[in-house]
């Protein structure tokens, strides 16, 4: 149905950005146990349309290993975390030891209202090195939300 003068424009519908999470510090490092990056917390409209945006630089010490990195989400006000919903899942290779590589992880969600908070997560799917998620004043890794 079409707008009529004067009808109300919900803001929470219009496409645009909703928020991001800055991280310029290393986390880590770890192995097999699934470890939170970053997170963001957002309020969800049901009838909203949103574009999960993750930058993140991630190496191992080791040359050949396999890196999970997985978006989960959880609703309400509770932390987010590896027993969550997943809502994206891929598996870079480490291709040079302690050398990072930024990710670029993207998906979108629907359907969902309220306070969401979302979170990425990495694990050592396979290997033996040590994982760690590179940040510093240079390299600031992103996790942005908006609505599409």
């Amino acid at each position: 149905m079409p707008l009529a003068a004067g009808d109300p424009v919900y803001s929470a519908l219009l496409p645009g950005w909703v928020g991001e999470s800055l991280r310029n510090s290393s986390v880590g490092p770890f192995s097999t146990t699934e470890t939170l990056l970053q997170s963001i917390t957002f309020n969800a409209h049901p009838s909203a349309r949103y574009k999960i945006t993750a930058l993140q630089s991630i190496q191992s010490s080791v040359a050949g290993d396999l890196i999970r990195v997985r978006v989960r989400y959880v609703t309400g006000t509770g932390p987010v975390s590896n027993t969550n919903t997943e809502i994206m899942s891929q598996m870079p290779n480490a291709d040079i030891a302690g050398k990072g590589q930024v990710l670029p992880t993207i998906v979108t969600i629907t359907g969902l209202s309220g306070d969401i908070t979302v979170g990425v997560f990495a694990v050592r799917e396979s290997g033996t090195g040590n994982i760690t998620a590179y940040g510093d004043a240079r390299q600031t890794n992103v996790l942005m939300v908006e609505r599409v």
